[in-house]
């Protein structure tokens, strides 16, 4: 127990990377989801039909219409885990799949009912250990530039969903059509592991007026090239239930 109350007070202190290497890991520990049809298949048709930039903000690596595909679905997907494993979430809107024209973002991710609390929902694969947020999307608030709030917002918080699917594979999938792409992830994915993470607006504020930031074109952990100035939240430092903040 006595180890356990050190760990907690020292994910209190943001930790940085070190060389742009992260040292300070948690593993994945799987928390299963069934996934209903009809949510899916409505997620799968919002990937193939939303029209949005080819580069990512403050990028220029182009990115071919099956990574565009794949990034969207894995947000969305995200956001509809999250929401399905709110404690209350009679008390939230569900996930928003409007096909907005090009150049036009949705108002938040995951917003009560009485627009009091605010859920920015990012996602990552199981392997990955920050929560990122592109620099040029966010102010020096922690807030992102596109979504539009009415205002009355007394809780902004950021989840970070990681899930156990194959990149890869089902990328390369999306160059199927919407019906063969559905019916095959149905059947490749009866159930999807995921694990979460949460923040509050004080540590993305900390992180970033304490410039926790990868630049562009620098080595994430040797391996990974940056597109974009990215800020960086480790999930070292995230906590594990969104009960914790609400």
């Amino acid at each position: 127990d006595q180890i356990k109350k050190q760990e907690a007070e020292d994910r209190k202190e943001l930790k940085k990377l070190v060389n742009g290497i992260t040292t300070l890991k948690r593993k994945f520990k799987p928390i299963q989801y069934v996934p209903l049809e009809i949510d899916i298949v409505k997620i799968i048709h919002f990937s193939y039909n939303i029209k949005v930039k080819n580069t990512r903000s403050g990028g220029t690596n182009e990115r071919k219409k099956e990574g565009i595909m794949y990034d969207n679905f894995q947000g969305k997907l995200s956001e509809l885990i999250l929401y399905h494993d709110l404690p209350n979430k009679d008390d939230f809107e569900e996930i928003d799949l409007e096909l907005y024209e090009r150049g036009k973002w949705d108002h938040s991710d995951l917003l009560s009912k009485d627009g009091q609390i605010h859920i920015n929902v990012k996602s990552g694969l199981s392997f990955h250990q920050m929560l990122l947020l592109t620099a040029k999307d966010y102010n020096k608030s922690g807030g992102y530039r596109h979504h539009k709030n009415s205002g009355k917002i007394e809780k902004e918080l950021y989840a970070f969903v990681r899930l156990n699917i194959d990149k890869e594979k089902i990328t390369k999938m999306f160059s199927k059509s919407e019906d063969d792409f559905t019916k095959w992830f149905l059947k490749e994915y009866r159930i999807i592991e995921y694990d979460q993470f949460f923040s509050d607006i004080c540590q993305i504020k900390n992180a970033i007026q304490n410039k926790h930031l990868i630049y562009k074109d620098q080595m994430l952990n040797g391996r990974t090239k940056m597109d974009a100035d990215n800020y960086y939240l480790l999930v070292y430092n995230m906590y594990q239930t969104l009960t914790e903040l609400i």
